[in-house]
């Protein structure tokens, strides 16, 4: 795995504002540990503990005879009212699961990431009316695919 660094994202607030893709905002995820099992952890940086979104990611070697690798990344969002003080209505969580057999070449994991970099990419993909792409649906407006 990498070094442990801070990590840039940009958010979907160009949905909202109705701009074009490319604008809005972004977070900035600062390291804080690697924790005895891998499991290395960054936090936004928010004044209030609690508000903070988190990233994990984690590398599981295969193990008790397994033939695969599980490499694990979670991005968790906790969810807060409009009421003042804010009270947390609960957690929004994405979890992306690779498992990958000891075999597989170096060129096909390359592809299996930008196919899914790719596919939740385009996700982002909008017009002045919302998200128009069928994971966007799925997560912004809770819509099934038909």
């Amino acid at each position: 795995m990498g070094a442990l660094s801070t990590v840039s994202v940009h958010d979907g607030s160009n949905w909202i504002s109705g701009s074009s893709a490319g604008s809005g905002g972004s977070y900035s995820f600062a390291p804080v540990f690697i924790d005895p099992t891998g499991v290395a952890l960054w936090n936004t940086l928010d004044s209030v503990l609690d508000q903070r979104f988190k990233l994990t990611l984690s590398v599981r070697q295969p193990k008790n005879g397994s033939q695969v690798y599980r490499v694990i990344g979670k991005l968790i969002l906790p969810v807060f009212d409009a009421d003042t003080p804010p009270k947390s209505v609960g957690t929004a969580l994405a979890t992306v699961e690779f498992v990958i057999p000891k075999g597989m070449a170096i060129a096909d994991r390359y592809d299996l990431v930008a196919i899914l970099t790719n596919w939740i990419a385009g996700s982002a993909t909008t017009n002045t009316s919302g998200p128009v792409s069928d994971v966007a649906k799925a997560v912004v407006n809770l819509e099934s695919v038909y």
